[in-house]
Order: structure tokens, then C-alpha cells, then sequence
């Protein structure tokens, strides 16, 4: 009796090591993203849930700035991020518009605060395992009260290759009472990329 009491104690309190470990990495994954560093492509497929759906690249430079490049539908507007500025461009890049003008590190330093905030009541965590093209990635996943957007809950998956460290794939569900969307992004490597200038 008593070794069955002390075994139920010692896997007791194992599952809450491991469940306090993925909780932790999907806070970091969430707040920080993945360790990935330079450029980057995300191939973004967004759908409104009743509505439309969109597929976008974005190009990242690797330092905050970026630009998206509209695949479908065509002809909406791309968007380039320098600095504090968005731009915005009709016709693929070849000419820009300034859009809006903010304080972009205030911005990301609010976020992440918020996003910290979030992730500690963050509920429904798992940690799992799932092949991407044949290879093994930990997939983490969880669901989160928006503090940032009024209240919307959002379940947030991530897949990473845990030999790398990778973060090849998200998926965000969000949903309020009047608006709901699911985007799926795929990471990619790019080369070293030159954005747009737009003066």
C-alpha cells in the first residue's frame, strides 16, 4: 500500500513537471516566436470564417522589417513595414504610399507584455509529436484569452523541429463574438533579402 501511494505520488508529480514544462514553452513560443534569426518567407493562408480567404507571402528581413506580397485574391494592396512607417502599394511593389506612422518598438514591447500576460492563464496546453514531410516535429498547442483584442479567445498551434529548434508552422484560431478566422503560416529560409525602398 505504501509503495503503490509513493509510485502515485511520484507520477503525480511527474505529469505536473511535464505539464508546467509545455506550459512554459508555449508561453516562450508565443511571446518570443522561435529562435530563427535572418530573413524568412511565411506562406500565410488566412480564411474568414463566412467570408473569404487569402493567401499572402511575407518577406522578413530578419530586423522587424518585412513585406507582404498578395497572392490571392490578386489585386489586393501589398504592404511593406520599415521601421515606424507601413506602406501600402496597388501595383505589386512598384510604387509605395505612406499609410500610418507609430512607435514600432513600443508596439512589440506592448505586445509582448500583453502576451505574457495572456499565456499565464493559457488553458488546454498539450505538447505532442506530428511528422512533417517525414520528419518528427513537436507540435505545441494551447488556448488563450486575448487581452489585446477585447476579450477573443484564440487556440494557438505551433510545430517545431526539435533538433533544430525550427518553427516551421503555426496555426491561430480566433474567434469573438462576431468574428472568427483561422491562418496557418509555413516557415521558410530565404536568402538575404533587400525590401523595397519606398521613398
Amino acid at each position: 500500500m505504501k509503495l503503490m501511494l509513493i509510485a502515485t505520488i511520484i507520477v503525480g508529480s511527474t505529469s505536473a513537471v511535464l505539464a508546467d514544462e509545455c506550459h512554459d514553452r508555449f508561453s516562450e513560443l508565443l511571446v518570443n516566436g522561435s529562435a530563427q534569426e535572418g530573413s524568412l518567407r511565411l506562406h500565410i493562408t488566412q480564411e474568414i470564417v463566412g467570408g473569404k480567404t487569402s493567401l499572402n507571402y511575407h518577406h522578413s528581413d530578419g530586423n522587424n522589417n518585412g513585406m507582404t506580397e498578395m497572392i490571392d485574391p490578386e489585386g489586393d494592396p501589398w504592404s511593406l513595414f520599415i521601421g515606424d512607417n507601413m506602406y501600402a502599394s496597388t501595383d505589386k511593389g512598384q510604387s509605395w504610399k505612406l499609410i500610418n506612422t507609430w512607435d514600432a518598438e513600443k508596439s512589440r514591447n506592448d505586445m509582448k507584455a500583453a502576451l505574457t500576460k495572456d499565456s499565464a492563464d493559457a488553458k488546454d496546453i498539450s505538447c505532442s509529436q506530428e511528422e512533417i514531410d517525414g520528419k518528427p516535429h513537436d507540435v505545441i498547442n494551447g488556448t488563450y484569452t486575448s487581452s489585446m483584442t477585447g476579450g477573443a479567445t484564440i487556440t494557438q498551434t505551433y510545430w517545431v523541429d526539435p533538433s533544430t529548434g525550427w518553427l516551421a508552422k503555426s496555426y491561430s484560431h480566433y474567434q469573438s463574438e462576431h468574428f472568427e478566422t483561422k491562418t496557418t503560416q509555413v516557415v521558410q529560409p530565404a536568402t538575404l533579402m533587400e525590401l523595397p525602398n519606398p521613398e
